[in-house]
């Protein structure tokens, strides 16, 4: 909660070598431990500031301002029941730093009244400090989860009040708005900072976001692109520039930006990343060379990462499939139904490839398990139609009942799928169910007739005396 001077950065340089070079005997105050302690925890690196307060207490027992970095080295820890038994019988109750850190750890153990309690506290005893905004983004950042987006939201507005030119506090407004889906809110608030500084690529970026969200993509193409102009060399401004892009079909711009992601990409994950979404725009060009290398890629980084990603083994599929490198996709199926044997894709590209193989009686059970657990309805319908016409063609006349029926429960409407159950029960010689279902579909199409004559030529001077 404290904020520092301009000068702070230089001193504070000086301060932590002079400590990590002294001797155990060297003198340092209280004021300076705190800043010692501070500087480790900004890199979370709670080992070091814990070896400091030790020194610091040596120096300076039962210290208070001390006993407060003691608990927040806990909060750093994630031990909120230790932070806050630090500052029980705390010798300052109405300290506001302690009230601070205390209302923090409530706010962790989910005791939001008495949380709520200790930051009220403060702010009416700090309301006419000049920093009074910076004090209200502190607590509203207190509450962080989810479900206190609205009281964070709460001290945020007190915040503005008390001044409209805090861009951290107004960006971070525009945030929690943002995951309250009041986007014309947010849009309204990043337009604002940005007014106040233009030179904040982060919020153009976000504002990007929250335009496309509403669907105004020319807008939010003209705030990426002043973001673009502010930092090339951000993997996040490119990432999301291709992303909107995508959106608005422009596939190969959009992979021209990805490229530049992942150029400008630091970490594993963020390659990663960006090799799946140039994978799927080259799925989306049907280049599948390019789109299997890609995924291939993915899933290289992901390995490395200790991730098993489904997604790309499916794209993988697929791509093989469109390849026609059918030993290799079904190795990569058999990997997917293993593994993650929940996910419908793999069985339905897996009884794809083992029909090619001509492994009839494979084949069918993938599909048939594909269509046990699948939910997506076109391609249930392909595997309907898939299955159906095997099973015509192997003369299985019950089976393709079966499937046939099944497809008219998923989509009542698929005339194809009605007149090709038609045949099949015409073919088991449910004669009466046949033609009731052909009478109906040539009332309203005039190839149904014709259709089912290819399939049963024996039906066509049955079909004549139905017509008359």
């Amino acid at each position: 909660m404290s904020r520092k001077n301009k000068n702070f950065e230089s001193k504070r340089t000086e301060l932590i070598e002079r400590f990590e070079t002294s001797s155990n005997s060297a003198y340092f105050d209280v004021e300076e431990f705190e800043i010692i302690i501070e500087y480790y925890l900004n890199f979370f690196d709670t080992e070091s500031a814990e070896k400091a307060l030790k020194i610091a207490f040596a120096l300076h027992p039962n210290n208070p301002e001390l006993l407060i970095k003691k608990s927040v080295i806990n909060f750093y820890k994630e031990d909120f029941n230790a932070a806050l038994q630090c500052l029980k019988n705390f010798p300052n109750p109405d300290d506001t730093e302690m009230l601070f850190w205390k209302g923090k750890a409530l706010v962790e153990l989910d005791y939001i009244d008495e949380a709520c309690e200790c930051f009220e506290t403060i702010a009416e005893m700090e309301q006419d400090d000049e920093l009074f905004d910076d004090l209200c983004l502190d607590i509203a950042q207190a509450f962080h989860n989810e479900r206190f987006r609205q009281i964070s939201i709460d001290w945020l507005q007190k915040g503005y009040a008390f001044n409209k030119k805090n861009c951290e506090l107004i960006n971070y407004y525009a945030f929690q708005c943002t995951f309250l889906n009041r986007n014309e809110e947010a849009i309204k608030l990043l337009n604002e900072s940005l007014d106040l500084n233009p030179y904040q690529s982060a919020v153009w970026v976000q504002l990007c976001e929250n335009l496309l969200q509403i669907g105004k993509h020319n807008e939010a193409m003209e705030a990426i692109d002043f973001a673009v102009l502010l930092d090339k060399e951000s993997y996040i401004i490119w990432k999301t520039k291709g992303e909107l892009l995508c959106d608005i079909k422009e596939v190969d711009e959009a992979i021209d930006c990805f490229s530049k992601a992942k150029d400008c990409a630091i970490s594993l994950s963020e390659k990663s990343e960006c090799y799946f979404l140039l994978a799927t725009c080259f799925e989306e060009k049907r280049d599948y060379k390019n789109a299997l290398s890609c995924y291939q890629e993915n899933i290289r980084l992901n390995m490395m990462l200790g991730i098993k990603d489904s997604e790309s083994l499916l794209g993988c599929a697929f791509s093989m499939i469109r390849l026609e490198k059918y030993e290799d996709g079904l190795k990569i199926c058999d990997e997917i139904t293993n593994e993650f044997p929940d996910i419908e894709a793999g069985w339905f590209y897996k009884g794809e490839i083992l029909f090619e193989f001509d492994r009839i009686d494979e084949a069918t059970d993938c599909l048939l398990k594909f269509m046990e657990i699948g939910e997506n309805q076109e391609l249930l319908l392909s595997v309907v139609d898939l299955l159906g016409k095997k099973f015509l063609e192997n003369e299985n006349f019950e089976n393709a009942l079966k499937i046939y029926n099944k497809g008219v429960q998923i989509n009542k409407n698929d005339d194809k799928i009605k007149l090709l159950l038609s045949v099949t029960h015409y073919k088991l010689n449910n004669k009466t169910k046949a033609f009731e279902i052909l009478k109906e579909l040539a009332g309203r199409d005039t190839d149904a007739i014709p259709f089912f004559t290819d399939f049963c030529p024996e039906a066509k001077e049955e079909i004549n005396l139905l017509l008359k």
